[in-house]
């Protein structure tokens, strides 16, 4: 059996000060590479703004042809929130879910209910079982 790499790319909500269009813009540039998929970030900071997120992954899946994989971090989640994302990233035809512990972000309380990445992956997982999970680790550490 043979196996061949995956090549993705990663893309983030542009700033609010900043044009929707200027994603796509980028978009545009990025496609010609052939990605597997493409990954889209909260951006910056945008704890409490998925919609951003859901919307560019649509637009990647629907309008690009490219499968689109939606980011989620554990640190700052509860067991609401994640259903929503869920929902939300289902209703945009996202290929999968990157699920990540999260950075710490100053000034912001973790939410204590997922610690770990893995925490979030298995509460995905019991929710959504066919849909595709990835992972991220700090191979150094």
């Amino acid at each position: 059996m043979t196996y061949k790499p995956k090549f993705s790319l990663e893309v983030f909500p542009p700033k609010r000060t900043s044009p929707i269009g200027t994603i796509y813009d980028t978009l545009d540039g990025l496609k010609g590479l052939d990605p597997d998929f493409i990954s889209v970030t909260y951006g910056t900071g945008k704890l409490q703004d998925r919609t951003a997120t859901a919307r560019i992954a649509h637009t990647i899946r629907s309008e690009y042809g490219i499968d689109a994989v939606a980011h989620l971090t554990a640190r700052y989640l509860d067991y609401d929130a994640v259903d929503e994302a869920l929902e939300m990233f289902d209703n945009a035809g996202v290929s999968g879910i990157l699920a990540l512990r999260g950075d710490v972000i100053a000034g912001q309380e973790a939410a204590g209910v997922f610690e770990h990445a893995s925490d979030l992956v298995s509460y995905i997982r019991s929710k959504r079982p066919d849909l595709p999970i990835l992972g991220a680790c700090y191979p150094e550490k």
